[in-house]
């Protein structure tokens, strides 16, 4: 089943519904400029109407996300404010189910007092429905390869308000199972091994190959939560002057190196394809990432054509093992990630 927002404006939503799993995406293209000096120009409002059609369950709540910001501006649903961005470079949290009716109007407003920079959403906004009964944080997700079996580790906390039933499926085949009761539920592990599968090797070993890993909580009714992630099956290592061996195999990658000018195309919304093209595809295994933060499109684009994908932290992470541990714990799941910089 599923159910559509309808939006009057750029933006684009969606919502799906499988099994009581819900999302929309609602997509800002860039950032909104600031187009006014000192006094000439005191507000900047960015508004939206949308129809909300679909139903919520009693133990759902409807959530805005509003990610990346700059100037951090006020939210208004209906004319209520939902108080400030937290986090002008984090993604911010609103629950708006209260507010919500079958024509609803959005209002970002920044107010300027004299200010001079520049003003929008970067990262984008998105709607999702919720579940009341659990709340899972702090997934991590590790995959190997051992010759032509693969073993898959989950590990998380979670808080449920009830009898919810946890399934971990690969290709839409449970392979792990895990029960949470009411109650705050600490350091559940869910594990699989000895899963015959097809490893994930780069362009240069082979055309890779993927597989859908979903984690799922249920009540007897119906799915109330749901992650997915495309992952891989390889173990690859490095053995020096950026050589590795990929599932077994050597493997010398020719590497191009990606700065931030090239990656702020991709946070902006542009497609990936302009910033690598056949002819590209044709000379290099694999990319260094300089400085910056690797946006998720980039991991994917990777992930999808085969590409090795290396990470130079920029210095104020490279400083902070915090930082840099739950950057690897974020990442490690994608195919293409792999270890081998200075900071390793």
């Amino acid at each position: 089943m599923q159910h559509q927002i309808r939006l009057r404006g750029p933006w684009e939503a969606l919502v799906t519904d499988e099994g009581g799993a819900r999302q929309s995406t609602i997509t800002v293209p860039g950032k909104i400029p600031f187009a006014g000096l000192g006094q000439e120009a005191t507000q900047i409002d960015l508004c939206r109407n949308f129809n909300w059609v679909a139903q919520l369950h009693e133990d759902e709540s409807l959530v805005l996300y509003v990610d990346r910001t700059l100037g951090g501006p006020r939210v208004l649903i209906n004319g209520e404010s939902l108080g400030h961005v937290s986090s002008p470079w984090g993604t911010s949290r609103f629950e708006i189910s209260r507010l919500v009716r079958t024509s609803n109007k959005l209002v970002l407003t920044w107010d300027r007092q004299g200010l001079e920079e520049e003003v929008g959403v970067i990262g984008g906004i998105w709607l999702a429905v919720e579940s009341r009964l659990i709340e899972i944080e702090e997934v991590d997700l590790q995959t190997q390869l051992e010759d032509s079996l693969g073993a898959v580790n989950v590990s998380f906390d979670c808080e449920a308000r009830g009898d919810i039933a946890l399934s971990l499926l690969l290709d839409g085949r449970t392979i792990a199972q895990h029960r949470a009761v009411a109650g705050d539920v600490r350091g559940v592990t869910m594990t699989a091994d000895s899963l015959e599968i097809d490893p994930w090797m780069p362009r240069s070993l082979g055309l890779p190959t993927r597989h859908e890993l979903t984690l799922q909580a249920r009540t007897p009714q119906r799915v109330v939560w749901e992650r997915r992630w495309e992952v891989g099956f390889r173990a690859i290592v490095g053995v020096g002057d950026a050589a590795y061996r990929c599932n077994g195999r050597s493997l010398k990658p020719k590497w191009d190196t990606i700065d931030a000018t090239r990656l702020e195309r991709i946070a902006l919304g542009e497609a990936i394809t302009t910033l690598v093209d056949q002819a590209w595809l044709e000379r290099f295994d694999g990319i260094i990432v300089s400085g910056v933060l690797v946006p998720e499109e980039l991991l994917a684009f990777c992930d999808r054509v085969g590409l090795l994908l290396r990470r130079e932290l920029p210095p104020e992470t490279r400083m902070n093992a915090r930082s840099t541990t739950a950057l690897r714990a974020r990442h490690r799941w994608h195919p293409c990630w792999v270890e081998g910089d200075e900071t390793t």
